[in-house]
């Protein structure tokens, strides 16, 4: 089994530490992150298949920095985790409650989310076979 890249950004540090655990004990490659510059430069510079803004980054932050994933890689999911149950964000491609149990539901869904954005991957041409001599 892959294990999908995750990045996953928060300003409350015991938080975080505590949803990376949670994240790779459920068998997926997490990158923390505890301000919005950082979880920028990291998107940018990594191969991740998902994003998790955390409810502690200021929702300005948040829909910042998923707006810059978006126009980064339209392809890679943004999931915005709600501080509320009811509370619902339109910047995201999901909102989640922000406990464990939602959020570890709501992965295989956003990671077919992307898998349906991402371009078919090109083909190859054949290569082409020695000619024999007559």
């Amino acid at each position: 089994m892959s294990r999908n890249a995750i990045l996953s950004a928060g300003r409350d540090r015991p938080l975080l530490f505590t949803r990376n655990r949670v994240l790779e004990e459920a068998g997926y490659n997490v990158t923390g992150t505890s301000t919005a510059s950082e979880t920028v430069e990291k998107f940018f510079d990594g191969d991740f298949d998902l994003v998790i803004l955390c409810h502690s980054i200021p929702i300005e932050e948040r829909e910042r920095i998923a707006t810059l994933a978006h126009m980064h890689s339209p392809s890679t999911p943004v999931i915005v985790l709600a501080d509320l149950p009811t509370r619902r964000f339109t910047f995201g491609d999901l909102t989640v409650d922000s406990d464990a149990t939602s959020l570890l539901q709501s992965l295989p869904v956003a990671l077919a989310m992307a898998a349906a954005k991402r371009p078919p991957a090109p083909l190859r041409a054949a290569a082409p076979r020695p000619r024999r001599s007559a």
